[in-house]
């Protein structure tokens, strides 16, 4: 058995992540729907970097910066699709423009880096992963240019890509609208999805369980090493995922949600190489059956 025998029957473990702590001026850039508590902010991802090395993933944590108040949010910036990273480009007006220069230096020698180039931009939060197959939506952080520029370079290293433009609503984030949870019961990909849009083209095939409008937050949770790290607050999600075999951990990310980001966000998060995976995918599998 080989590490491709393995990979498309379950998630690719995950070894190592990247994180920001949030600094005293978190959330002082706008666009929130809320003002964050700075130090509440820093406890709370204190807990989720608690909660990641108890996944069995090395964190590694990265100073503060107040170049980018809103630095904490690292994942927006890369695409990592095994040893392909996919360096993203914010508009030039944003005030997260330049912030993607970290997860170039980060990723730089341990993945083949490709970059988003103007006049294409890509903020990764717009971008979902299901089985595999990556879905990446317009939006007003993601241009025509910068999804056609990532979706070759997906498919480029042999990972099927789809554009969509999902309309009426500007502020979705497509990466927190759609959550895989791995392959289920009938070996087709098994997703937490939003359920105005389970009848989408681009979703029929795959499981589903769906999350109603009213609990949509918790789609920013966060699938990694066999356990489901879920946003307080969303009782009949955390019921649903123990019948998929899954652990759910549950953590309070309030402020964060102020600045409408999530679990997802907060961590940029490296697969394990190869051989590697085999060993953890074997152990996830040993925990789930015990």
């Amino acid at each position: 058995m080989n590490a491709s025998d393995l990979l498309p029957q379950a998630m690719p473990a995950i070894s190592h992540a990247y994180v920001r702590k949030p600094g005293p001026d978190f959330g002082q850039s706008g666009g929130g729907i809320g003002i964050p508590d700075p130090e509440r902010a820093l406890y709370q991802h204190d807990a989720f970097c608690r909660a990641l090395q108890q996944a069995g993933v090395e964190v590694r944590a990265l100073k503060y910066d107040p170049t980018y108040p809103d630095g904490c949010f690292l994942d927006d910036t890369a695409v990592v699709a095994g040893n392909l990273a996919v360096i993203g480009h914010f508009p030039a007006a944003s005030a997260r423009a330049g912030e993607q220069q970290l997860a170039a230096s980060l990723l730089a020698g341990s993945r083949i880096l490709k970059c988003i180039t103007a006049p294409g931009t890509l903020d990764a939060a717009d971008v979902a992963c299901a089985g595999g197959h990556y879905f990446i939506n317009l939006s007003p952080r993601t241009n025509h240019e910068g999804a056609a520029q990532l979706a070759y370079y997906l498919q480029e290293f042999g990972h099927a890509a789809t554009v969509l433009d999902i309309g009426g609503e500007s502020g979705l984030r497509l990466g927190h609208a759609l959550c895989d949870l791995g392959p289920g019961a009938d070996g087709r990909s098994l997703v937490l999805l939003r359920e105005d849009l389970a009848k989408h083209y681009a979703f029929l095939t795959l499981d589903k369980i769906l999350v109603p409008w009213r609990d949509r937050g918790a789609l920013s949770g966060l699938m990694i090493n066999g356990r489901f790290l879920l946003p307080a607050g969303y009782p009949g999600v955390a019921a649903a995922l123990p019948a998929q075999g899954l652990t759910v951990v549950e953590l309070q990310i309030s402020e964060f949600e102020k600045m409408q980001g999530g679990l997802k966000s907060l961590a940029l998060r490296l697969p394990a190489r190869e051989s590697e995976n085999i060993v953890r995918l074997n152990d996830i599998r040993a925990r789930r059956v015990a």
